[in-house]
């Protein structure tokens, strides 16, 4: 029988074996075989040398500064509240507070989508700033303002007082496919002008935890802190994303990075170049997830898709026929894998636009279309309505919001600012600061998506609402028939 330290040496010398083979292999091969490889890999580097040129001009870097004044309370005198001193002089006066104004900078990049200016960035790289400052990559240094911001995508907007500038070929990213090789261009640590390469991991990532509207390209092309915001490219140097975060335990890059699609992005930022609200589209069902049980009582042999749990009335999916129970399998030909990705894709839609669905009813797939509706006008229709019979005021969880009420800078969710006293929910128990997570087992990423599921319920019959307060969650059951 072999010894343990028998088979480790063994364990151990095989990769040098391997190596040395292929070694081997390699001083064999024939000249001509040594050429055409050679040659293969030169192509392919230049292909990857093209999409750097291509993109380069237009990929910039930007600092923000973000001044912050804080109180700051002067040393306490050594006599203060000292009885012996205060016996013969009487009680010294506390000394006022003092304020003092910091700067916090940060830095990431942006890429030029218009030649008078306009460069397509995250909002968490502008959020707050009072000054930005754009680094050109032929050196010019401008101050730049910000012309909007989304923070439900991260999608910001500013803008240089220049003119004649490279703008950046916008791609349609919807016809990525997972293996394909992709170009990471930005600043990460403050080093201009850095490429990386990858491939195309996963499109359609949802459920990250990062923003409102999640449909994200996974990508392992390295994305480092002060990538945010640059632009993630094909080989022909065509933008296909807007790079944003990486998953990571270290806080470097650890082969997981997420883009915003460019073709979610693009209506977002005409949007506000144009300066009007964000449009999104609204079908009117509430979505739920499908679990291993709920397909095989439906008679689905999966649980990629997304189960109509109810249909609102008058609403785009209620004339187009969607009912409940029907499971949406496709939008517009894309598979749909979950909740979320189906609220990224229909939201990422303007108002009356015309979306295809395949849905599973009955053993049968069938295809139907609606006409999207506009969100914006259902929380406003929505809003009074929910927010007074719920005895409280709903905000999203923007960073004012955050830093209002301490949250942590990943929470999403409906946060209450208000309650009213002796109304529903302070009879509940909730307070300002709690952030509804859940409306039964429906996640809410938003205030805007809490009211609009709501709005769709008897809340007569009751429902179960999920609130985190710190780190702690519970339940409470709302009824207000009670």
């Amino acid at each position: 029988m072999m010894s343990s330290a028998a088979r480790w040496a063994i364990v151990l010398a095989l990769p040098h074996t391997l190596a040395a083979t292929a070694t081997a292999e390699a001083l064999s091969a024939p000249p001509e075989r040594v050429e055409r490889a050679i040659a293969l890999a030169d192509d392919l580097s230049l292909a990857f040398s093209h999409a750097a040129d291509e993109i380069r001009p237009s990929v910039v870097s930007i600092n923000a500064v973000k001044r912050v004044r804080v109180a700051a309370r002067s040393p306490m005198s050594p006599f203060q509240n000292d009885p012996f001193f205060e016996r013969f002089f009487g009680q010294m006066p506390e000394r006022q507070p003092r304020e003092r104004e910091f700067e916090q900078r940060g830095a990431g990049t942006g890429f030029i989508v218009r030649e008078d200016g306009y460069i397509v960035t995250n909002n968490h790289v502008v959020e707050g700033a009072d000054e930005l400052l754009v680094r050109m990559a032929d050196g010019r240094e401008l101050n730049a303002e910000i012309v909007g911001t989304d923070p439900q995508t991260d999608l910001a907007v500013i803008r240089v007082d220049e003119t004649r500038l490279p703008a950046a070929e916008l791609s349609e990213s919807g016809s990525l496919r997972v293996g394909q090789w992709v170009v990471a261009a930005g600043n990460p640590l403050e080093l201009s002008h850095t490429v990386t390469a990858g491939i195309v991991s996963a499109t359609g990532r949802s459920g990250v935890g990062l923003t409102a509207y999640e449909d994200f390209i996974q990508t392992d092309a390295a994305i480092n802190p002060g990538n945010s915001g640059g632009p993630l490219v094909n080989l022909r140097g065509r933008v296909v994303g807007v790079n944003t975060a990486i998953a990571t335990r270290s806080g470097g890059f650890m082969g997981i990075g997420f883009a915003i699609p460019i073709e979610m992005a693009r209506p977002i930022v005409e949007s506000l170049i144009d300066g009007e609200p964000v449009a999104r589209g609204y079908l009117g069902i509430v979505p739920q997830d499908l679990t291993a049980e709920l397909a095989e009582s439906f008679g689905f042999e999966s649980t990629s898709g997304v189960l109509v749990g109810d249909v609102s009335q008058g609403t785009p999916a209620e004339a187009a026929g969607v009912l409940a129970g029907d499971i949406i399998t496709e939008l517009d030909g894309r598979p749909v894998a979950d909740a979320n990705q189906l609220r990224a894709r229909i939201a990422s839609k303007g108002p009356g636009v015309l979306l295809g669905m395949t849905v599973y009813r009955d053993g049968e797939r069938l295809e139907l279309s609606a006409t999207l509706g506009d969100r914006s006008e259902l929380v406003v229709e929505a809003e009074s309505a929910v927010d007074g019979r719920l005895g409280l005021t709903l905000s999203d969880a923007d960073a004012e919001t955050r830093e209002r009420f301490n949250l942590g800078g990943r929470v999403t969710g409906a946060v209450i600012t208000e309650v009213t006293p002796g109304g529903p929910a302070d009879q509940l128990g909730l307070r300002a600061g709690d952030v509804i997570i859940a409306v039964n087992r429906d996640p809410v990423n938003d205030a805007s998506e809490l009211r609009s599921t709501l709005a769709a319920l008897d809340l007569d019959r009751g429902v179960r609402l999920a609130v985190r307060r710190g780190d702690v969650q519970r339940f409470v059951f709302f009824r207000l028939a009670d």
